[in-house]
């Protein structure tokens, strides 16, 4: 409890000090309630400037990802033009190396090897 001088001195009104405590105590809970919520918006916008970071980095592995395979595709293309330009499709022989190596490069399942060796062969 406050002395009598301090009030005096707070207050020239010792009865007013009564009714300006519970205002005074108010105001104050008022001001931590707003810096409570604006930290609390920070934090918020920092988390979502996380999760923007995140996706941005998921995104680019995406495309580098997409860019990987556009690259495989280009270099199979290369390959196969290479050996269509070595082998004559007219010769058996060139013909049947030309559908092992891509069988066994992995263009062709057993099944499709099969049926184009069958086909050559007839």
């Amino acid at each position: 409890m406050m002395s009598a001088e301090t009030k005096r001195i707070l207050c020239n009104d010792p009865h007013l000090m009564d009714y300006k405590t519970p205002i005074i105590i108010t105001i104050i809970l008022i001001f931590f309630l707003i810096i409570y919520n604006v930290n609390a918006n920070k934090k918020n916008s920092i988390k979502t400037k996380k999760e923007k970071e995140k996706q941005r980095k998921a995104e680019e592995k995406e495309i580098q990802y997409y860019k990987k395979i556009d690259e495989e595709e280009k270099r199979l293309a290369r390959e196969e033009r290479k050996i269509d330009k070595e082998v004559s499709s007219s010769d058996l022989g060139a013909s049947l190396k030309r559908l092992k190596k891509m069988y066994n490069d992995g263009h062709l399942s057993k099944p499709e090897f099969e049926k184009a060796k069958n086909k050559l062969l007839k």
